[in-house]
C-alpha cells in the first residue's frame, strides 16, 4: 500500500498599506493534519506562509502581500513532491493567494512530471466554490467542516474509490462539468477530534505574537476553540453554513487537557477562547471555570469572539474573574434595538448590557465592543443611536467597522439584489477596511466618515469621563504629533466636525 503525501498550505494574506499584520496560528490546518496523521496510508505536513512575516511584497493596488511567496513555496514543493496539496482560504484577503499557490504548484508538478491533486477549503471556499472552480489549477473544493471529507478524499485517491462518495465535495466530471456532493452530518462528538498538530506549525513564533492586534497580558499565549456551530441567523455571518446551526461543545476534560498540554509543552500562560458561544450553556461554562480554579492553573484568559449578550449571571461574572478572565469583546453590531432585532435578526436585549458591562468592569474585567456602521436600511438617526449607545455603555474600548458583505452571506445577496455594491467591486476591496455599500440613505464614503466620527466621538467622551487619561493625552500629544502628523491632522478635522455637530445640533441631518 502506497502512502499519500499530503501538504497543507496556509497562503499569504493581503493587508492594506499602513496596517501591521496580526494573524492567529492556523489551527484549522493543525486540526486537519491531526485528523489525517492517524491513518498509516497518509503522510501529512503543513507549510505556513505566514510563519515568516519578514517577507512581504508591495502591490500596485495599495495592498501588501505578507508571508512567504511563490518562490519559497515552489522550492519546498519541488523538494517534497506531495501528491495532494490542500490550501485553506479563510476569507477574501487570501482569495488571490489561493489561486497563485495552486497555479504555481501545478506548474512545478508538471515540470517535475508527477501528478499533483489540488484541494481548496475554508470559509471563503464554501461561500464561493463556483467561482473558485473556474480556475482549473484547483481540482477539488471541500465545503464546511473539512476533517472527515478530506480523509474520505485521501482514501479514495489511495484505494481507487469513486470521489462521488465524498461528502461536501466539489469536483469536475469527465465532461468538465462542476458537480457537488451533499454535505454530510456535522461532527457531533468534537472530542473525537485529536488535539491539533501543534508540532507541525511554528508555535514558538505565534505564541510570542499578538492575535488580531489585541492585548496580551501574559506571554506566551495560545488560542483554543470551545465549540462549533451557531443558532443565530445574523445576516452578515457564514458560521451556520460552515459549522451548522446547532452548537456542539467539546467536553470540559478535553478542553482542559489541551490547555494543560499547551502550558506544559510551550509554557503558555494565557488563552484566547476562540468560540462564538463560550457562554451558550451557562452551567458548562461555569464548570470549565471552576475546573481552571481547582487545578490552580494560574493563567489569564480573554474572549475574542462574538459574545451572546444575554447569557450572563452574577455567579458567572465572579467565576470568570477568579479563573483569570481579564477581557471580553461584545460583538453587538449596532445600538438600535429595533434594527438589531428586526433587520440583523439577532436576539437579546441591548439595554440590559449596560448593567452587565458595569458589573464586569467592577470586577476588573475589561469590556470592549464591536459595532458595524452602514447596514442596508440603516438611517443617520440609527447610526447616531449606535454611537450614543456605545458611549453610554462605558466600554473600555469601542471599535467601529464599516459593514462588509462577504460572499455566501444573506447580506451579500441582499446587496447584490438591490444594487448596493459599488461599481467594479473586487474581492480585494473587502480587505481594505473601507465601506463598499452604497444605499439610498448614504454612500460608502459617507459611511467611512461616520466611522471616523464615531471613533472621535467615543474617544472624546471616554477621555472626558476620565480626567487622568485626558491629562495624559494632552501631555503626550506633542510627541505623538511629531511621529504621526497625518493621523492627528485627520483626527483634528474629525473633532472639528464633531464640535460643529454639537453646536448646531443638526440631529435631523445626522
Amino acid at each position: 500500500m502506497r502512502k499519500l503525501k499530503v501538504l497543507l498550505v496556509n497562503p499569504p494574506v493581503l493587508v492594506p498599506k499602513g496596517l501591521l499584520p496580526a494573524f492567529p496560528a492556523p489551527l484549522g490546518l493543525a486540526h486537519l493534519a491531526a485528523a489525517l496523521e492517524r491513518f498509516d496510508f497518509i503522510d501529512v505536513s503543513i507549510y505556513d506562509c505566514l510563519a515568516d512575516l519578514s517577507i512581504k511584497q508591495e502591490l500596485d493596488n495599495g495592498m501588501i502581500r505578507w508571508g512567504r511567496g511563490s518562490y519559497e513555496l515552489i522550492n519546498y514543493i519541488a523538494q517534497t513532491n506531495p501528491n495532494l496539496l490542500g490550501v485553506t482560504c479563510a476569507s477574501s484577503d487570501q482569495a488571490e493567494s489561493l489561486h497563485l499557490v495552486t497555479d504555481a504548484a501545478k506548474k512545478v508538478a508538471q515540470a517535475g512530471e508527477w501528478n499533483l491533486i489540488t484541494v481548496a477549503g475554508g470559509p471563503h471556499v464554501t461561500a464561493s466554490y463556483e467561482d473558485i472552480m473556474m480556475d482549473h489549477s484547483i481540482d477539488f473544493c471541500i465545503l464546511g467542516e473539512g476533517e472527515f471529507p478530506l480523509y474520505q478524499l485521501c482514501r479514495c485517491l489511495v484505494f481507487g474509490e469513486p470521489v462521488t462518495e465524498v461528502q461536501g465535495l466539489v469536483y469536475r466530471d469527465y465532461s468538465e462539468n462542476v458537480n457537488t456532493t451533499p454535505m454530510g452530518d456535522f461532527i457531533e462528538d468534537l472530542d473525537a477530534l485529536p488535539i491539533p498538530a501543534y508540532n507541525m506549525i511554528s508555535m514558538e513564533k505565534y505564541i510570542r505574537g499578538v492575535w488580531y492586534g489585541g492585548q496580551v497580558v501574559n506571554l506566551p499565549y495560545a488560542p483554543v476553540f470551545i465549540s462549533r456551530g451557531c443558532p443565530c441567523r445574523c445576516i452578515h455571518c457564514m458560521v451556520p453554513k460552515i459549522f451548522g446551526d446547532i452548537v456542539r461543545h467539546r467536553s470540559i476534560d478535553n478542553v482542559v487537557e489541551e490547555m494543560e498540554k499547551l502550558a506544559y509543552r510551550y509554557g503558555v500562560r494565557e488563552f484566547h477562547f476562540d468560540s462564538c458561544h463560550l457562554l451558550y450553556d451557562l452551567n458548562r461554562a461555569k464548570v470549565l471555570m471552576k475546573r481552571i480554579i481547582e487545578k490552580d492553573m494560574n493563567i489569564s484568559w480573554c474572549w475574542h469572539a462574538a459574545t451572546v449578550p444575554w447569557h450572563f449571571d452574577d455567579e458567572l461574572v465572579n467565576l470568570m474573574k477568579r479563573s483569570g478572565c481579564y477581557q471580553i469583546w461584545l460583538d453587538l453590531g449596532c445600538g438600535d434595538q429595533t434594527f438589531y432585532s428586526d433587520v440583523l435578526k439577532r436576539p437579546g436585549d441591548l439595554e440590559s448590557m449596560k448593567g452587565w458591562v458595569k458589573k464586569f468592569r467592577r470586577k476588573g474585567i475589561q469590556v470592549r465592543g464591536i459595532f458595524q456602521l452602514g447596514w442596508p436600511g440603516e438611517t443617520r438617526a440609527s447610526i447616531r443611536r449606535t454611537i450614543k449607545f456605545a458611549s453610554d455603555l462605558k466600554l473600555d474600548e469601542a471599535r467601529f467597522d464599516p459593514v462588509l458583505p462577504y460572499p455566501g452571506t444573506e447580506l451579500f445577496d441582499l446587496c447584490v439584489k438591490n444594487g448596493y455594491l459599488k461599481n467594479g467591486l473586487e474581492l480585494v476591496d473587502l480587505s481594505r477596511g473601507s465601506a463598499v455599500i452604497d444605499t439610498k440613505m448614504f454612500n460608502a464614503k459617507e459611511v467611512d466618515w461616520f466611522k471616523d466620527w464615531a471613533e472621535t466621538s467615543f474617544t472624546w467622551k471616554y477621555l472626558m469621563a476620565r480626567p487622568k487619561m485626558l491629562l495624559q493625552a494632552v501631555f503626550t500629544f506633542p510627541i505623538s504629533l511629531m511621529f504621526r502628523p497625518r493621523a492627528f491632522s485627520q483626527r483634528a478635522r474629525d473633532i472639528g466636525r464633531l464640535w460643529k455637530e454639537r453646536v448646531s445640533d443638526r440631529k435631523e441631518e445626522f
